[in-house]
């Protein structure tokens, strides 16, 4: 896993970390909800399930649980779901520091 911090655009943390992440070190049982959990994290409504608003509301419960295994596996790597209030209040994937991360999936190594 590979790590770089930047400075970012307007309306976002003065800092983001982008973590690079293996594909292979996904879970292969994750289905592509998960995967995107994981990659736009770092976006507003994705880890609350917010943009899910309005879509497949008999689904919604599964979708909530498909989200707890990817934030465990998150917190295994010291990145955890953390309430932003310069972001409009939105749960971002956070490191230890208050950096928001973005997980980056690469389908082979660098």
């Amino acid at each position: 896993m590979q790590t770089q911090t930047t400075e970012t655009v307007a309306n976002r943390p003065a800092k983001r970390r982008v973590i690079t992440v293996q594909a292979a070190d996904i879970p292969p049982r994750w289905g592509h909800y998960q995967r995107h959990v994981l990659a736009y994290g770092h976006e507003p409504g994705v880890l609350s399930g917010a943009e899910l608003e309005g879509k497949a509301a008999k689904y919604s419960g599964r979708y909530a649980a498909s989200r707890g295994p990817v934030v465990a596996w998150a917190k295994q790597r010291g990145v955890t779901p953390r309430y932003h209030e310069d972001r409009c209040g939105a749960c971002l994937w956070t490191d230890t520091d208050g950096n928001v991360v973005e997980f980056t999936i690469v389908a082979k190594p660098d």
